[in-house]
């Protein structure tokens, strides 16, 4: 329990550089040392600490921030792209998409750590509320993109775009893409489902991490 609470600890620290006690209770930082029974004494605490069903400000300001920098950074590409500005100010707004890695990893290592800890985690349970909750929207756009497609796009783009759809829903799309040249080159502006690079990402941690 003393390694699992240190990796817990040593998680949060790293994910969001800050922890919040309840009832106004300071834990102060020790050296390395005194670590292992720190985290021993302080175990149920740090639970309650990644399991807390408040709303966490800390995280939303996160979200918050990572949104706005990924949407700048697309505004000022477009703006730069029409010569409308030269700014480089938002040149890294990319990285908010590493932000969302971050949280989504802190919430489901969170999640995962309290069902163990309290002999309750199903794998197939995990499983199937990914599923029922990614699947549906990603088949509605899919199917959409398919149909609106086969009117709107030439014949090559349209062979591709069934491409894209096939390595979407076997979300492997991340790795059609990074070898197609990649997010940024040029040449990937007729891939209609290139966003769904993150969501092939974020598949292949959901089913590999809790094993």
């Amino acid at each position: 329990e003393a390694k699992q609470a240190i990796q817990v600890f040593v998680a949060i620290i790293c994910s969001l550089h800050q922890i919040h006690v309840q009832k106004s209770k300071q834990i102060k930082i020790l050296y390395p040392r005194n670590l292992l029974k720190f985290a021993h004494n302080h175990l149920k605490i740090i639970k309650k600490l990644i399991t807390m069903k408040d709303i966490r400000h800390d995280i939303d300001g996160l979200k918050g921030i990572a949104i706005l920098a990924v949407v700048f950074y697309h505004l000022f590409d477009l703006l730069k792209s029409a010569h409308f500005t030269e700014s480089t100010l938002f040149d890294g707004g990319f990285l908010g998409v590493d932000i969302f890695f971050v949280i989504s990893g802190f919430l489901i290592t969170s999640s995962v750590f309290y069902k163990l800890s309290n002999n309750d985690f199903s794998l197939l349970a995990f499983y199937k509320r990914r599923c029922l909750r990614i699947l549906p929207p990603l088949l509605f756009v899919c199917i959409f993109t398919l149909i609106i497609g086969y009117f709107l796009l030439f014949p090559e783009v349209y062979k591709e775009l069934n491409i894209e759809v096939a390595n979407a829903l076997l979300f492997i799309g991340n790795f059609r893409f990074a070898n197609s040249g990649g997010y940024f080159a040029l040449d990937s502006s007729d891939k209609l489902l290139l966003h769904t690079w993150y969501l092939a990402v974020t598949i292949q941690f959901y089913v590999l991490f809790p094993l």
